[in-house]
């Protein structure tokens, strides 16, 4: 992706920091990625390669980018294929993964707080449409 001035990637982030992002950080990254997910799905977009390395933010406004290199848009007039399918899983798994790793890994379980466990685990128990309607991402002010 080409250099955004003022973005550093989640994993160049949590290089920096030397420790996994605390309770409020990860609710407010989950809060925007959420967000982005949620604009992909409405134009049929699917991004192929969410990871911590492709999930950009600015440290000095809290915005929150995607690199869009791998996505794809899907043709709505096809009725079953692959990439729908992808369309309907791509959120729950994205965030469950992401969570784990921006909380330190599943090494450091003990670490992450309950309240995120349990968001872990929606997003690998409801479907898409079910996860955002989860209202526990709140806006709160990103802090490093």
């Amino acid at each position: 992706m080409e250099s955004l001035e003022g973005y550093k990637s989640i994993n160049n982030l949590l290089k920096e920091l030397k420790r996994p992002f605390n309770e409020e950080e990860i609710v407010y990254i989950i809060h925007k990625l959420v967000d982005a997910l949620e604009n992909l799905k409405k134009f049929s977009i699917v991004n192929y390669n969410i990871t911590c390395d492709n999930i950009f933010l600015n440290t000095k406004n809290g915005d929150v980018k995607l690199d869009a290199g791998s996505s794809k848009f899907i043709n709505s007039q096809q009725q079953y294929t692959s990439d729908t399918q992808l369309l309907n899983q791509n959120i729950k798994s994205i965030l469950g993964y992401l969570l784990v790793e921006i909380s330190g890994g599943l090494q450091n379980k003990s670490n992450i707080p309950y309240e995120i466990q349990n968001f872990i685990q929606y997003c690998f128990l409801f479907s898409s449409s079910e996860l955002s309607r989860i209202n526990i991402c709140k806006e709160v002010s990103f802090k490093i």
